[in-house]
């Protein structure tokens, strides 16, 4: 089982109440092979009960959700935008897709835009344990997806394993651990600032173990990333 630890300098130095949770999935060889077409209903579906929820909304209504509040309010402390509202936004109002890379994907894309949860997604077989949750110093480099170099900002939390980061909450995920095409393994993580709860993760964890098991059925393995420290 993988296992998480707090360590380094702490991160409840200056969080007290952060939290994190995770789990790990795991597709057995019986696992079919899946496209975007036997996902899209449940993407409809969410847009659906999105857009009956918050179709009226506009941008700066949507950024005072309850759910987002305390993103918002810990992305304000490093002068940034919590970016899942104006993903919730072009969701919602412009009814853009989804990008598809594997329905492990998708379930963390679909369980950040119900519930507002920060999350990270990544390729279980590309960490090196332990993992570890530590408090930024401000030199700490992380590559993005469009292969911009950026700095982890003093006082961030991090998620690292033994060779490196895996993700920084405000500037995002690092290239090494994400998933792809081929990817049959994942690690979740969700993140709550202060002011969300663990219920608040639990049910965020739910939706998205919902989400797998309503595509692979009896072929995906679920389990806790246990906490340690």
């Amino acid at each position: 089982m993988l296992s998480l630890c707090y360590t380094g300098p702490m991160l409840s130095n200056l969080h007290p109440d952060f939290k994190i949770q995770g789990i790990t999935c795991r597709l057995k060889a019986s696992a079919p092979h899946l496209s975007r077409e036997d996902v899209e209903g449940e993407v409809q579906n969410l847009h659906h009960k999105l857009t009956e929820a918050y179709g009226e909304l506009g941008r700066g209504e949507l950024k005072q959700l309850d759910m987002l509040q305390p993103f918002v309010r810990y992305f304000k402390q490093f002068k940034k935008t919590y970016h899942l509202f104006l993903q919730l936004e072009s969701f919602v109002h412009k009814n853009r897709p989804l990008p598809f890379i594997t329905p492990l994907v998708t379930a963390y894309f679909l369980t950040e835009l119900e519930t507002g949860v920060l999350a990270s997604a990544h390729d279980l077989d590309k960490i090196v344990p332990e993992l570890s949750l530590e408090k930024a110093v401000g030199n700490e480099k992380l590559t993005l997806l469009s292969g911009e170099e950026r700095t982890a900002p003093p006082g961030d939390a991090l998620l690292k394993d033994a060779e490196g980061l895996l993700t920084c909450v405000i500037q995002g995920q690092d290239t090494r651990t994400l998933l792809g095409p081929k990817s049959r393994n994942a690690a979740y993580f969700v993140y709550g600032p202060p002011g969300v709860g663990d219920q608040t993760l639990d049910q965020a964890l739910r939706i998205l173990s919902g989400h797998l098991k309503s595509w692979y059925g009896e072929a995906v393995h679920i389990e806790d990333i246990e906490k340690q420290g």
